[in-house]
């Protein structure tokens, strides 16, 4: 028969145990609390601007000199607004004049530029172009103005694709005489050379 002793004493064994129990699950559950909360502060939260690979595009609208109509002054500039959907990513453009695809696919642009990207650069960047206009007043010309993420080649961009824009410089004021460049070639048409240039706005 178990003394009333042994039985007070057993009691208070058990409690021992159950109460080392709570607290080792106690400790335990705030060990891992703080294993997950110590992960939180090492591991950054995904970018917001981690955005897939696409290239530029270009604001066509807003792009100056209009595009949709013949320039008749060379202008002092041209400005090309570039949407870029990641903008740590960085980007290229290439003016060409005159560039012809069949006669002169390897022909280099007269400019290019690479713009490095920055997590706090602008989604839309309005690139300035500047070309001095010796040499090319007078005569009809057409000027491409070509951005991608990177080029493969003078003209060709990488596997993500590019955009362009394109002004026809007519500074007689209509496209007679200007059905080719001085490049050549099918690329080198210029609108129908019957189409009167006379009401087109000027730069």
């Amino acid at each position: 028969m178990v003394s009333g002793d042994a039985r007070r004493r057993r009691k208070t064994t058990w409690r021992r145990r159950f109460a080392l129990a709570a607290a080792l699950g106690i400790f335990l559950f705030a060990l891992a609390a703080g294993a997950l909360s110590a992960c939180n502060l090492v591991d950054p939260l995904p970018d917001q601007r981690s955005l897939p690979t696409r290239a530029p595009s270009i604001e066509q609208d807003n792009v100056f000199p209009s595009p949709s109509q013949p320039v008749l002054q060379w202008p002092d500039q041209f400005l090309v607004p570039v949407r870029v959907y990641n903008p740590t990513v960085p980007f290229e453009w290439r003016v060409f004049i005159d560039y012809d695809s069949i006669l002169g696919p390897n022909a280099p642009p007269i400019m290019h530029q690479s713009v490095a990207g920055s997590p706090t650069a602008a989604d839309l960047q309005t690139q300035q172009v500047i070309i001095a206009p010796d040499g090319f007043q007078g005569a009809c010309h057409r000027i491409d103005f070509v951005t991608a993420l990177a080029f493969d080649s003078n003209r060709g961009a990488n596997g993500t694709g590019a955009d362009s824009v394109t002004w026809f410089y007519a500074p007689a004021g209509n496209f007679t005489g200007c059905s080719l460049y001085d490049g050549g070639g099918n690329d080198g048409a210029f609108p129908d050379a019957g189409v009167d240039a006379s009401d087109a706005r000027s730069p």
